[in-house]
């Protein structure tokens, strides 16, 4: 699983990354935001996507896993899990 650092500490996870995690099943979308929603998993946007993907090339992982990783919640864009 790709981790990019965030400017205020912990990692950033891109949600596609994680075995398991089916972003096309809207159940598991619901069951993402449900739980972000109680503050039991913290949910994030990739401030700069191209970055994202110019270190995935760098470690020579999918980029798409960027776009992979997007979903939303009415005007909020997520894309990663925040690992404190």
């Amino acid at each position: 699983m790709p981790a990019f650092a965030k400017a205020t500490g912990g990692q950033l996870i891109l949600i596609a990354s994680i075995p398991g995690i089916d972003l096309t099943d809207p159940a598991i979308r619901a069951a993402l935001l449900e739980m972000h929603h109680r503050g039991e998993l913290r949910l994030a946007r990739i401030g700069n996507p191209g970055a994202a993907r110019t270190n995935l090339g760098a470690r020579k992982l999918r980029l798409a896993l960027v776009n992979e990783s997007v979903f939303s919640d009415g005007d909020a864009v997520f894309h990663a899990v925040v690992i404190s």
